[in-house]
């Protein structure tokens, strides 16, 4: 039976820079697929424009990187 992961991403959009106001998505317990899903994405984009893999090779470590802190603060 085919199954589903959708995704929701709302942002503000500047000249220069957006804001992420919201990322809402639902796996279940299915977090090998999510993470074949950014995969695919990621290569598909890269053959689109070659730079697509520096910005999420770099937003990704930003993101671990505060996860991190919020959870060494105790915010999370």
């Amino acid at each position: 039976m085919p199954k589903e992961i959708n995704i929701r991403f709302i942002y503000e959009e500047t000249e220069n820079e957006f804001e992420p106001l919201s990322v809402e998505y639902e796996t279940g317990d299915n977090h090998s697929m999510l993470a074949y899903l950014l995969a695919y994405i990621t290569a598909n984009e890269s053959l689109k424009k070659p730079c697509f893999l520096n910005y999420f090779e770099k937003d990704l470590k930003v993101l671990i990187l505060e996860n991190a802190l919020e959870k060494m603060n105790g915010s999370n």
